[in-house]
């Protein structure tokens, strides 16, 4: 049950990532999918999950999405 919790979020989190629908549903469903292949190899953090579905379809920023800590001075 939190495997699929964490599965969802990253799918959340992948697709509010995903500018205004703007990307067709074939590319949703790539993601669901390799969300699902990432947590069948153990990984289970949902910002993980989504980075590094994200990244291997190259639709990642350069600059971190889910970051622990803030910038600041």
């Amino acid at each position: 049950a939190d495997v699929i919790h964490s599965m969802t979020r990253a799918f959340e989190l992948a697709c509010g990532s995903l500018q205004d629908g703007s990307y067709p549903n074939l590319i949703r469903e790539i993601i669901a999918k390799r969300i699902i292949a990432c947590a069948q190899l153990g990984v289970t953090d949902p910002g993980l999950l989504c980075e590094t579905v994200l990244g291997s379809l190259g639709l990642q920023d350069d600059a971190p999405r889910y970051s622990s800590t803030e910038a600041g001075s």
